[in-house]
């Protein structure tokens, strides 16, 4: 038996759903690994990427050590969530001086239609007449990058307040 063709408004509402789907299922993974301690000496970073346009987007250029796999599952469908996370070495010593723990971008897209996300920790040192005062600086910034302009957002979503610093952030497409 066929099923009936869907109106232009059963379609959109079979999109939400399915965008809702994807958003609880990469919420529920991002909440797990913030929930779990990093390894010792390293800050974990975690990227969730909300495509709302009607574009694909793969990876075209990043800072990164990615494996094959990891970058497959950064390439962005249409109308796509998907998410990313790294723990990245955190090394300061006592008394240190202020140090960029990482910096890191990721290229989607190409010249006619991209944008480039970046992403970094610095933590800056200042010191007190007793004690250090130690101040985390987080980047958190999209571009467009590519010749037709596409609207896009980041926002940190979460960030520790202490050693090491691990934050989560969100880039919105579209």
């Amino acid at each position: 038996m066929s099923t009936p063709p869907q109106t232009p408004e059963q379609n959109q509402l079979t999109d939400s759903t399915e965008m809702e789907t994807l958003h609880e299922h990469y919420d529920k993974q991002i909440q797990a690994l913030e929930a779990a301690p990093s390894q010792e000496g390293k800050t974990r970073f975690i990227l969730k990427m909300v495509n709302n346009s009607e574009h694909a987007f793969d990876v075209s250029e990043h800072s990164l050590n990615l494996n094959a796999d990891i970058l497959a599952s950064l390439q962005l469908s249409d109308k796509d969530v998907t998410a990313f996370a790294q723990d990245f070495p955190y090394v300061r010593k006592l008394g240190s001086p202020s140090k960029t723990m990482y910096r890191h971008f990721i290229v989607f897209g190409d010249q006619t239609l991209g944008v480039r996300v970046e992403f970094g920790l610095r933590v800056n040192t200042s010191f007190g007449v007793f004690t250090p005062t130690i101040k985390p600086v987080r980047t958190c910034k999209v571009t467009s990058t590519g010749s037709i302009p596409i609207a896009c957002t980041a926002r940190i979503t979460r960030a520790l307040t202490t050693d090491p610093y691990s934050f989560s952030m969100v880039v919105t497409l579209g």
